[in-house]
């Protein structure tokens, strides 16, 4: 990649529910701009950003993946995040070092619970944002009603930039309100014609609504408003662009990631819209006087970076992502971990894209990049220069809410579980392991028995480690209880529904008396025996075709 400035970076957080089209969308920008030669499908497990066995196997996001492209002399990082709430913890880490997010909204479903939690965490990041409705070319796609439960929901916030094209029911262009132009096809075979007379109703109220979004941006504009009730395209893109800084503003675009139209428009209202990393102020502490100590993101700054997320290749081994807040960072660099208290080495430097990583030589301040094998380095820790140290506020991620108990298949080899997972929790702070005083098990905790069963599928395939484990859920008081055995997974089922699993905490809950408990309990009770008797019955089946197997072979 060539050499690029803060001031011609853009880091870029995609956000929104699940099965959105967040990993297709990133998918298209790549292409579009030449970056991959094809467009992979999230259905056959070839995008760049889902890489993970799990996550192509699965056909979701799982954790979070960095795709960066140029265009227009302009470096944009992407970081794909997953959508789904098992996996919230994904969410903290990028948003701390992006100065802007795509909040992706389904042109179908329109605003649901999962753009709702990505707006709520942008205003606690203080996060520019641009909202894209995707998925324009699906069946039953309106443009207007999903805007609609947008606008209800965050009223003068909303800034229509974009009005789409429908023809014949297929999306095929959108008008740029900003620019007054109307463009169809995509990427190469992207083409203006004149603004459609059936939009230009439309096109007219998206441009009054964005004048007014810019004019609330600045005193001074208002006044220009109110005189003229009408602002110059110079005016409107100054006060849209200290809005959307701001976060009083956010535009609304529209496209489909599946046959790009649209995607080009979305490419240069990131860079000529969303904010930059040059000039950013971070507050942190000296962390020998605890007096507040900024750093500004320019080059002559002393270097200093924040550590956002731990990967562990099997082939490069350990790699911390990580953003260069202030200065320069070369291989060269005396790094010094303020939070181990540590120096460490640079060494090598990569950027990452998906899975691979291209080595480079230098990183300016606003940039993202990878480290390869730092000791002492984990997740949230600021990494500076001694002689100027400086630490910035850890990284708060969301508390386990599920706990399942863990077991070595064979005996002895307890030791290696914990090795494992001390190892897993370097990538995902959210897990946590500790020791049940009252039932003696190790119990694994995580956001969702989704998060916890796909920890448990990564640690056969996770480094080199070849051993597997047996995850079930907490063991019960009462002594009915059923346990069921499958590949890979051992699980109990309680008799009483309140002993499922613990939630919050790491102790088992205990069960009620089933003669006392209500009639629904006394039925899962009887069924636990019932299927209890048809295991014995088919073992003791088993046995007996085993038993005269051998004596066959003893007879001839």
């Amino acid at each position: 990649m060539k050499d690029y400035t803060a001031k011609n970076i853009r880091n870029i957080a995609v956000l929104g529910h699940g099965s959105e089209g967040k990993t297709t969308l990133v998918e298209a920008l790549l292409y579009s701009t030449g970056t991959i030669d094809r467009q992979g499908r999230v259905e056959d497990g070839t995008t760049t950003s889902d890489y993970d066995p799990e996550e192509t196997r699965r056909g979701i996001s799982i954790s979070a993946s960095i795709a960066p492209f140029e265009a227009k002399e302009t470096k944009v990082n992407l970081i794909d995040i997953p959508g789904y709430f098992d996996f919230a913890g994904e969410l903290v880490g990028p948003l701390a070092v992006c100065e802007g997010a795509l909040i992706l909204v389904g042109a179908v479903s329109g605003l649901n619970v999962g753009a709702e939690k990505a707006w709520a965490a942008c205003d606690k990041n203080h996060n520019a944002r641009m909202i894209v409705i995707n998925q324009m070319d699906r069946e039953n796609a309106n443009f207007e009603k999903a805007l609609k439960t947008i606008t209800d929901k965050y009223g003068t916030h909303i800034a229509p930039i974009e009005v789409p094209i429908v023809e014949n029911g297929q999306f095929t262009g959108v008008v740029c309100v900003l620019e007054n132009k109307a463009f169809t096809g995509e990427g190469k075979t992207l083409k203006e014609i004149p603004i459609p007379d059936s939009v230009k109703d439309e096109v007219e109220a998206a441009r009054e609504a964005i004048m007014e979004a810019a004019a609330g941006a600045d005193d001074e504009l208002m006044e220009k408003y109110f005189e003229n009730m009408e602002l110059s395209d110079e005016d409107t893109m100054l006060g849209l662009r200290k809005g959307i800084n701001e976060g009083t503003v956010v535009p609304v675009v529209c496209c489909s990631g599946i046959t790009r139209v649209g995607i080009s428009k979305l490419i240069d209202n990131i860079i000529d819209l969303m904010p930059s990393p040059a000039g950013e102020v971070i507050t942190g502490v000296d962390p020998k006087t605890g007096d507040p100590v900024e750093r500004v993101c320019k080059e002559d700054e002393p270097f200093s970076a924040r550590v956002f997320k731990t990967l562990a290749d099997p082939y490069v081994g350990k790699l911390s992502l990580l953003k260069v807040t202030s200065g320069v960072l070369t291989s060269d660099t005396a790094l010094y971990n303020v939070n181990a208290e540590k120096a460490e080495k640079a060494g090598s430097i990569f950027i990452q894209r998906g899975k691979k990583q291209n080595p480079t030589q230098k990183v300016v301040c606003g940039d993202i990049c990878a480290l390869a094998k730092l000791q002492s380095v984990m997740t949230g820790n600021t990494l500076c220069d001694a002689a100027n140290p400086v630490r910035f506020d850890d990284l708060v991620f969301p508390e386990p809410c599920i706990s399942m108990a863990v077991y070595a298949k064979k005996s002895g080899e307890e030791d290696k579980i914990f090795s494992g997972l001390n190892r897993l929790m370097e990538e995902d702070p959210t897990i946590r392991i500790e020791k049940n005083a009252e039932t003696t098990e190790s119990l694994l905790s995580g956001l969702g028995e989704l998060h916890i069963e796909v920890i448990s599928k990564n640690w056969p395939a996770n480094s080199a480690r070849k051993w597997f484990c047996r995850i079930r859920r907490s063991r019960t008081a009462n002594p009915s209880a059923r346990r069921s055995t499958s590949k890979g997974a051992t699980r109990s089922r309680p008799a009483d529904t309140d002993s499922s699993a613990t939630c919050g905490s790491s102790s088992a809950r205990t069960t009620t008396d089933p003669r006392t408990s209500s009639s629904k309990t006394r039925l899962s009770a009887a069924w636990c025996r019932a299927t209890s008797f048809r295991q014995s019955k088919r073992a003791c089946a088993t046995t007996s075709r085993r038993v005269f197997w051998r004596a066959s072979r003893w007879w001839a």
